[in-house]
C-alpha cells in the first residue's frame, strides 16, 4: 500500500505542478471565502447577521488565516451548531485539527464532510488533499471519483491520466476494482479513455475480466470501446463474438454473413453491423418505399463534387478457402455520375478486393445482382463489403442523384 500512496502522490504532484487541484475547482479557493469582510457584509440567518453558519465559516477561515487557532474552532464549531448539514463547517474543523496535530479528530471531521454529501467541488478537493496526506489512498479515490460525478467536464480531464497510471500498477488495479464491480456515471467515458490512449492489451483483457464479475452488465458504450480496440488489434474473431453478444433478441434473428441485409433493425455503427457516416453531400434514410422486400430500405441520396465515397460498409467474418455468392437489390433514380458506384468485398488483412460489382449509375427500376467470388485460403480471416466509388480519378466522381438498395446478403454455393 506505500507503494501505492507514492504513485498517488507522484500523480499528484505532476497535477498540482500546473496548478493546485483544491484551488482550480471551479476557480474557488480559500480567499473565495473571505472576499468580503464578514463584520461588515455579514449574511443574515433568521435575522440574525452573525448566526448564518456560511458567517461563520468565514471568519473561521480568516481567523486561521491569522494564526488563531482556538478562535477559528470556535467559529466553526457555531457553523455547525447553526447547521448540522454544513459540509464546509466539517472541512474547516478538519483542517483546525490537522494544523493541531489532532489527525483522529481530522479524519472524523472529514468522514463527516464526505457523508454530508454535498455537491460541494471544493469541499471534495479539500478532502482528497488531505487523505493524500493521511496515506489513505481509497479514500482519495472516492473523493477524485465524486469530483468527476459532479463536474466531469473539468476532471475528467485532469483525473483520467492519474487513474491510468494507476491502473497500470499491478498495485495500483486494486484501488479502482471496486469502481470496476459498480461502475459509477464516469465509469463509460473512463474505459473510452483507456481504448484512446493506446492501453496495453493485457490490461484491458484485465478490465473487461472485473467487469464481467459485476452484477452490474456491460453497458454498450464499453462493449462498442472494446470491439473497436479489438478489431484495431486485428483480433476480429473476439471482436465479433463480442459484439454478437451485445445484440438483442430481434437483432439476432436478422444475422447473418451480412447482418440485416434489409435494413429492418436498428443495430449500426456498433461492430459488425451496417456503418453508415454522413458528411455533405452525403444523407441516408432508412425508410419504407415501393418494391422494397421488406418494411424499409436505404436510401442513399448524393449530391457532390469530387467525392471518394466509401461511406457505407460492414464488416464481415466469413470462413476462407470457399466460394460465396453476393447478392443486392438496387433502384436508381436518376443517379448522375460518370464513375458511379460498386460493391466490394477486400480482405482486411491487405486489401485485396475479392468481389466487385459492375458500377450503379443511371436511372432504374428494381434490379437484382448477383456475382460469385472466393475467399482466399490465408490472409483473409475478416473482410469488409463496402460501397466506394468506382472510379479512382477525381473527375469522374462528381454525383447526384438517388439510390436505394435493399436484400444484401451473401451466401455458400452449394456446389463448392
Amino acid at each position: 500500500m506505500k507503494w501505492v500512496y507514492r504513485l498517488f502522490l507522484l500523480s499528484v504532484l505532476a497535477i498540482l505542478a500546473w496548478y493546485s487541484l483544491a484551488w482550480r475547482t471551479a476557480s474557488i479557493g480559500p480567499s473565495d471565502f473571505i472576499d468580503t469582510n464578514p463584520l461588515r457584509e455579514p449574511v443574515t440567518w433568521n435575522g440574525s447577521p452573525l448566526a448564518h453558519p456560511d458567517t461563520w465559516v468565514k471568519l473561521s477561515i480568516q481567523a486561521l488565516a491569522q494564526g488563531d487557532e482556538e478562535k477559528a474552532y470556535q467559529e466553526a464549531v457555531s457553523a455547525l451548531y447553526y447547521n448540522p448539514g454544513n459540509s464546509r463547517a466539517a472541512v474547516q474543523l478538519m483542517a483546525i485539527f490537522k494544523r493541531r496535530n489532532q489527525d483522529d479528530n481530522a479524519q472524523k471531521m472529514a468522514v463527516l464532510a464526505s457523508n454530508l454529501w454535498r455537491a460541494d467541488a471544493y469541499m471534495h478537493a479539500q478532502l482528497a488533499n488531505f487523505w493524500l496526506s493521511q496515506n489513505q489512498p481509497e479514500r482519495v479515490m472516492n473523493e477524485w471519483s465524486q469530483l468527476i460525478i459532479h463536474d466531469p467536464g473539468k476532471y475528467q480531464k485532469e483525473l483520467f491520466p492519474v487513474f491510468k497510471t494507476t491502473l497500470e500498477n499491478s498495485d495500483g488495479f486494486t484501488l479502482l476494482q471496486p469502481y470496476m464491480l459498480a461502475p459509477p456515471s464516469w465509469w463509460n467515458a473512463f474505459f473510452s479513455y483507456l481504448i484512446n490512449q493506446n492501453t496495453a492489451a493485457d490490461l484491458i483483457t484485465a478490465i473487461y475480466q472485473q467487469r464481467l464479475q459485476s452484477e452490474t452488465p456491460i453497458s454498450n458504450s464499453e462493449r462498442r470501446s472494446l470491439v473497436r480496440y479489438l478489431l484495431k488489434e486485428q483480433q476480429y474473431s473476439q471482436a465479433y463474438f463480442l459484439w454478437l453478444s451485445g445484440l438483442d433478441t430481434e437483432s439476432l434473428k436478422l444475422n447473418g454473413i451480412v447482418h440485416d441485409g434489409g435494413f429492418e433493425g436498428n443495430s449500426y455503427n456498433s461492430g459488425f453491423d451496417w456503418q453508415y457516416r454522413n458528411q455533405n453531400g452525403v444523407k441516408f434514410t432508412v425508410t419504407s418505399t415501393s418494391g422494397a422486400k421488406g418494411k424499409r430500405a436505404l436510401n442513399l441520396k448524393l449530391n457532390a463534387k469530387n467525392l471518394n465515397f466509401q461511406n457505407l460498409s460492414q464488416l464481415l467474418q466469413i470462413p476462407p478457402g470457399s466460394t460465396y455468392q453476393l447478392s443486392f437489390n438496387y433502384r436508381l433514380d436518376r443517379l448522375e455520375t460518370d464513375g458511379g458506384l460498386s460493391w466490394r468485398i477486400r480482405c482486411l488483412e491487405n486489401n485485396q478486393i475479392i468481389a466487385e460489382s459492375r458500377p450503379l449509375s443511371g436511372r432504374t427500376s428494381w434490379n437484382i445482382v448477383s456475382l460469385p467470388f472466393e475467399v482466399p485460403p490465408e490472409g483473409c480471416s475478416a473482410q469488409l463489403l463496402r460501397l466506394e466509388a468506382s472510379s479512382p480519378y477525381a473527375h469522374r466522381r462528381n454525383f447526384k442523384g438517388s439510390l436505394w438498395l435493399d436484400q444484401i446478403g451473401i451466401s455458400r454455393e452449394n456446389n463448392r
